[in-house]
């Protein structure tokens, strides 16, 4: 009979659990307020009050509005902890990744006052960290919880606490904030989180910086103790020609036109709303970094900053090709755009959780703002966003002492031609003055560098990723050029030993090249992509038109001949001019070239050019992910690649099948090379 009384009794402890279990995973992992039940499960103290709000929102339509004095709190038991499995890592298991909070608060008038968010156990306070709140506008922040002050868990180490609690510092304390968007905990990529003003203490652990390239409070602060000086008449005309040479790289003449309907279109897809503020869907980052539900519509309804940037260069362009009755119209539309930018918290001193290579995803913003500086000045907001801009870009960097300046190819890529445009985003010319002296030095000493820390190596080679990458360096030759001629003539001018470095990459670019393809040998992940310096064209000429490193011609001849080689037959004009007013012919490239920081040596004879591959314990064969580029040792282990005149195309090489032997008149000619150290010189 007990035998029995044990079987009768267990379906029922086991309908028991599964009903515990089922409401326990039942709370929610992520809180966006947008019901009023929303805050049945929130608790609070006498002195604070709960509600919720469609006065500013993030995802969805409203937020929690806490109002408080006497030192209020409120705290809720009803969360559920999302497991590493359940939580959305890009990379899996290869980055470390720990229990992450993600929150956003809005605040509408600056305080002198700092609110505690905390998470208890059993009624024991386990770990805390405090938020100022000296700032307007919306802050999303990411906390790592072994980031916390008080009893945290180490990095990786899963958490179980109970109760999440927001309360005032003091007892005098008052005031009111909206929160969205409550992420009570995910694992989250340990690189994601970035500090910033108001949760300075995040990777106190690391060295600055060492992550990704997140915006700096050093960076921040050295623009703020910059040292200004009255500005010299000349320098004043140096500044004058610098901006004017900007503005010719926006500002094409294409007649005035009708372009409001097509502006009011393109500001329609942002889905703003005037009211006390600008509201709208939140303006995001990187969104999938963070856990939503799987039935959350909301989750669609959001601006990225990407596509946000594409939208204002694409008014500001209608702008300053429209009529001048149009204008007012189309300039409000972006007024309005960048005060909704600006309340989104894309403000100076914030990272919004996570802001990252940032000079991919923010180029036409800071094109748009650039060219509508004027606007931005009569609305009173080209000094914030211009702080805003040189904060998320860290222009600061080119003012930090000399022993720190490290060149990269991304940041001559992505960023260096932004931050030149970015120095004009302030109606302070003693400040500009000052950041472009600064700007200069730096352009010019990381342009220098030919040792381990540089890019453009001695032998003329790009490097990238630890190797010779000339796929990343046609980014860095597209920007690179565009600020030595703007500086050109200048006393801001990028000094000889820079210019004359990197003229030598740009040349090098020529030699490993024949006559626009660099073959697949130096491709690195990208074998079957356009591996050409057919994009340069415009580079070319302008390094030529920048004079020669010590600025004592008006041309450089020597580029200019490459031009006359690499597109004389295309351009006419500058082909006459650079021929018959300062006698330039076409170069001429035959002999044997060595680059060693690429194990590549190139020999030309003629119309047709052997451009030979290998590798060494010193320089790597190729780059290969576990997705791309699997079999890309194989072209790098040994190869010579024959290419004439027409390059890859016209010597036979099909890249939709890959690489074969072609008719006789035209031939590739692939030699594996069983040992590269008995090739003769």
């Amino acid at each position: 009979m007990k035998i029995v009384n044990k079987f009768l009794v267990m379906p029922f402890l086991l309908t028991g659990f599964l009903s515990f279990s089922q409401i326990k995973n039942n709370h929610p992992a992520r809180e966006s307020f947008e019901n009023e039940t929303s805050i049945i499960h929130f608790k609070k103290d006498n002195s604070s009050e709960l509600s919720i709000s469609n006065k500013h929102y993030q995802f969805g339509k409203s937020s929690l509005k806490w109002e408080w004095t006497k030192g209020g709190f409120f705290e809720t038991s009803d969360f559920r902890i999302l497991t590493k499995k359940e939580s959305p890592l890009s990379y899996g298991d290869f980055f470390p990744a720990s229990p992450t909070l993600v929150i956003s608060l809005y605040n509408e008038k600056a305080q002198e006052d700092t609110i505690k968010i905390s998470f208890e156990k059993a009624g024991k306070e386990e770990v805390w960290f405090p938020v100022k709140l000296d700032f307007t506008g919306w802050r999303t922040i990411r906390v790592p919880f072994f980031e916390m002050s008080g009893n945290a868990p180490k990095k990786e180490d899963e958490i179980a606490y109970d109760t999440f609690r927001v309360s005032s510092s003091t007892a005098k304390s008052k005031g009111e904030l909206f929160f969205d968007d409550i992420v009570f905990s995910q694992y989250m990529d340990d690189r994601h989180p970035y500090p910033d003003v108001m949760v300075p203490f995040i990777k106190r652990d690391r060295q600055n910086g060492e992550d990704h390239w997140m915006p700096l409070t050093r960076n921040m602060q050295r623009i703020y103790d910059l040292s200004l000086k009255s500005v010299s008449e000349t320098k004043k005309k140096d500044l004058a020609l610098i901006e004017k040479r900007l503005d010719d790289t926006f500002i094409k003449d294409g007649g005035k036109n009708n372009n409001l309907s097509k502006a009011k279109e393109e500001y329609a897809r942002l889905k703003l709303v005037k009211s006390e503020t600008v509201l709208g869907p939140p303006l995001t980052f990187v969104i999938d970094e963070v856990y939503f539900d799987k039935e959350d519509v909301n989750r669609k309804s959001y601006n990225s900053v990407s596509d946000f940037g594409k939208s204002l260069k694409q008014i500001a362009n209608y702008y300053l090709q429209s009529t001048d009755e149009n204008r007012i119209e189309i300039e409000d539309l972006f007024i309005t755009s960048t005060r909704y930018f600006l309340d989104q918290g894309w403000q100076e001193g914030t990272s919004g959780g996570t802001r990252h290579h940032i000079g991919y995803a923010l180029r036409e913003l800071v094109d748009a703002f650039y060219m509508m500086r004027a606007p931005l000045k009569k609305a009173g907001l080209l000094n914030e966003v211009g702080n805003s801009l040189q904060w998320v870009f860290n222009l600061g960097k080119v003012l930090g002492p000399e022993n720190e300046f490290e060149a990269n190819i991304d940041y001559f890529n992505t960023q260096s031609f932004y931050h030149l445009k970015l120095i004009f985003m302030s109606d302070n010319a003693e400040k500009q003055a000052a950041l472009l002296d600064g700007y200069s030095n730096y352009i010019s000493k990381t342009l220098t560098q030919n040792n381990e820390l540089g890019v453009f190596k001695i032998d003329g080679t790009s490097w990238h990723h630890g190797g010779h990458y000339p796929a990343y360096g046609m980014g860095a030759f597209a920007s690179v050029p565009q600020l030595i001629f703007i500086l050109s003539g200048t006393q801001f001018r990028i000094d000889e030993a820079g210019h004359k470095n990197f003229k030598k990459s740009l040349l090098t670019t020529r030699l490993y090249s024949q006559l626009l393809d660099f073959g697949f040998g130096n491709a690195g992940r990208h074998p079957f992509e356009d591996n050409s310096i057919k994009s340069l064209k415009k580079s070319f000429l302008l390094m030529a038109r920048s004079g020669n490193p010590d600025g004592t011609s008006k041309i450089d001849k020597e580029v200019a001949s490459a031009y006359l080689r690499l597109w004389g037959d295309q351009d006419k004009v500058n082909s006459k001019e650079f021929k018959s007013l300062y006698a330039v012919g076409e170069d001429i490239l035959p002999g044997y070239h060595v680059l060693p920081y690429a194990a590549t040596a190139i020999h030309r004879r003629n119309n047709w050019a052997a451009i030979i591959k290998g590798y060494s314990k010193y320089v790597w064969s190729s780059e290969i992910y576990v997705d791309a580029n699997r079999y890309g040792r194989y072209p790098s282990n040994g190869s010579i690649q024959i290419n004439n005149i027409g390059g890859d195309a016209a010597s036979g090489l099909n890249k939709k099948v890959g690489i074969g032997i072609a008719i006789p008149e035209q031939p590739l000619l692939i030699f594996p090379l069983k040992n590269w150290s008995r090739i003769p010189n």
